[in-house]
């Protein structure tokens, strides 16, 4: 079963900015995918008000129930939590070896969430319960 889920992310980064300014950009797109939605990178809206500017951060790669409760593209607009899942991430780094690391974090999460997957898919019978009127 493990050959019919799988995640496909591709990275893309700079080399970064010399001197004082030291910035490196890490692009990771989730690019090919089978039986795992690739919107897996979930960010939180900020500001929460729907008023103000807004702007969004990433906060962690999905679990499999915030794949089921947190929407695609934007958070819903009554949500107190103002959570929404994309298919990519851009980062801004202070150095290359921060970069390698959060890449490294991102690809070990996903595979938590791929494994987490196949493992819910496994289910169990248990002892079926009777329920009656009148007990």
């Amino acid at each position: 079963m493990a050959d019919d889920r799988w995640l496909t992310l591709t990275p893309q980064y700079s080399d970064g900015t010399p001197h004082l300014h030291m910035a490196y950009r890490l692009v990771v797109t989730a690019t090919a995918h089978e039986n795992v939605d690739p919107a897996i990178f979930v960010y939180l809206q900020l500001p929460p008000e729907a008023e103000a500017a807004q702007s969004a951060r990433f906060d962690h790669i999905a679990s499999p129930s915030d794949l089921e409760d947190i929407p695609v593209g934007a958070p819903l607009p009554d949500a107190t939590e103002r959570f929404f899942r994309l298919d990519s991430v851009d980062l801004v780094l202070r150095s290359a070896d921060e970069r390698a690391e959060v890449w490294d974090d991102i690809v070990a999460d996903a595979r938590l969430l791929v494994q987490a997957l196949e493992n819910i898919d496994v289910v169990v019978a248990d002892t079926p319960t009777t329920i009656a009127f009148g007990e």
